[in-house]
């Protein structure tokens, strides 16, 4: 049985934590868009949707394997 648990405890309410990882991947990922605009990188980006959701599926792979454990 491992140590890590199942739902995370944010006060009284149990919250998945794919919820928790997603979301912030969401914040992580559009404070990367904002600096990518602000210094103008994001020009060099043929379709910028599909770079959010690559940085967004990146994000999430990326604390989901080094910070939140599930």
């Amino acid at each position: 049985m491992s140590n890590t648990p199942h739902e995370i405890s944010i006060g009284v309410v149990y919250v998945s934590p794919v919820i928790v990882v997603m979301f912030l991947a969401i914040i992580s990922t559009l404070v990367t868009v904002n600096l990518l605009n602000k210094f103008k990188i994001s020009k060099f980006f043929m379709f910028p949707n599909l770079s959010f959701l690559a940085f967004l599926a990146l994000y999430v792979i990326l604390i989901d394997s080094f910070f939140i454990k599930f």
